[in-house]
């Protein structure tokens, strides 16, 4: 083989992973633009997705994660009325260790002015070391968008303070010139290794003691059904705010109700009934998740996550009537594909604060050994 053919084959190499690294940024730009309008990605969800160009193996970074059911590895939470985008993505390709993902996703916000508690950080890391991850991390972003009302540079509409973009520092500075019209927050989630995967047991899948926890959240998860396993915890330094994340047996709801009376939301299943079709029978025998959160002024916040594909089996219009955003992108069916429901749970029985997961479909390279483990996140 002459050296010209050889250069010949290595730029005709170098072409196909060009196109495998764009096609994570068209499919992203697709569906943030057909859910948002936006006509550019926000900063920080644009340099994820550089991220993620930039890995070593693009023939598989489109189709590996265990982050949505299709192996993307980016994914959009949709149906949250507060005029931000919010996004879940990987920290950088599959050639990355899960051992090396909460460090590096630690750096990462601390780059951009918001550092989690270092000696948290360095908990998470000893409790992760040695332990056959699954995901090891993901980072979360929340991104206010031009034009919508919403998050503002000084506060939002929950009322907690936020930093000035002024503040954030880092190599994604937000500076006055972007397309932005407010502060943008990030979020690390971190595995809670099982003791399956050799991570240290944890006493009846208590909290650990490590873990800064208002007493009432650590009573009322020592009520959670029998075989509840802690699985990972969500970090978000801008707002002082924790969240832990446990996955439940299949259960009747109405087993909930000794920890949501101990977490003081007695009546947030009254929404459940009310708000889903067939009420709390919806739920019986799913496979689901919960989320607790707090921050400062001591307020708690529940969350109950299921699949949509298992939640709306039959008729998939039952999500759209839950979540109206989810079908508002004019894309087919087959174009993207659903993840978690969020079912935000209102301590007071008022309505549900539903959100949904949405992630473009992509064919996988290789038949994944497992389902996605796709987090309960993101009622952040």
């Amino acid at each position: 083989m002459t050296g010209e053919e050889v250069a010949g084959q290595e730029a005709a190499g170098e072409e196909v992973r060009a196109r495998r690294r764009s096609e994570i940024r068209r499919a992203v730009e697709g569906l943030v633009g057909e859910a948002t309008g936006l006509g550019v990605l926000p900063p920080h969800l644009d340099a994820a997705v550089g991220r993620l160009e930039a890995g070593a193996w693009p023939e598989v970074a489109a189709r590996w994660s265990r982050l949505t059911p299709s192996g993307f590895p980016v994914e959009l939470t949709v149906g949250a009325a507060d005029g931000c985008l919010r996004w879940t993505a990987e920290i950088a390709g599959p050639e990355v260790a899960g051992s090396w993902r909460l460090p590096l996703t630690v750096a990462l916000l601390a780059a951009c002015g918001q550092a989690p508690d270092p000696a948290l950080a360095e908990e998470l890391e000893r409790l992760q070391a040695g332990a056959d991850l699954r995901f090891g991390a993901w980072l979360g972003g929340r991104e206010a968008l031009p034009g919508l009302p919403g998050l503002t540079p000084e506060e939002s509409s929950d009322g907690v303070s936020r930093p000035k973009p002024e503040e954030y520092g880092g190599p994604y500075r937000l500076e006055a010139d972007q397309a932005l019209s407010g502060a943008a927050r990030l979020k690390v989630y971190a595995e809670m290794p099982s003791r399956e995967s050799g991570g240290p047991v944890m006493r009846n899948e208590r909290l650990p003691e490590w873990l800064p926890v208002p007493a009432r959240v650590t009573a009322a998860w020592g009520l959670l059904p029998p075989g509840s396993r802690f699985r990972m915890l969500g970090i978000e330094p801008a707002r002082s705010r924790t969240e832990t994340y446990a996955r439940l047996p299949s259960i009747d709801a109405l087993a909930l109700l000794p920890f949501l009376h101990a977490i003081g939301h007695t009546s947030a299943l009254t929404a459940l009934e009310r708000d889903l079709v067939d009420g709390l029978r919806r739920l019986r025998g799913r496979r689901l998740g919960l989320s607790v959160a707090w921050g400062p002024g001591g307020r708690i916040e529940t969350a109950l996550f299921a699949s949509a594909r298992s939640l709306f089996p039959t008729d998939p219009a039952m999500l759209t009537r839950l979540v109206p955003e989810a079908g508002r992108s004019g894309r087919p069916r087959e174009a993207s594909r659903t993840g978690l429901v969020t079912l935000g749970l209102d301590s007071g029985g008022g309505p549900l604060r539903a959100t949904v997961g949405l992630s473009p479909a992509v064919k996988p390279a290789v038949k994944p050994a497992v389902k996605s483990d796709a987090r309960a996140r993101r009622t952040a």
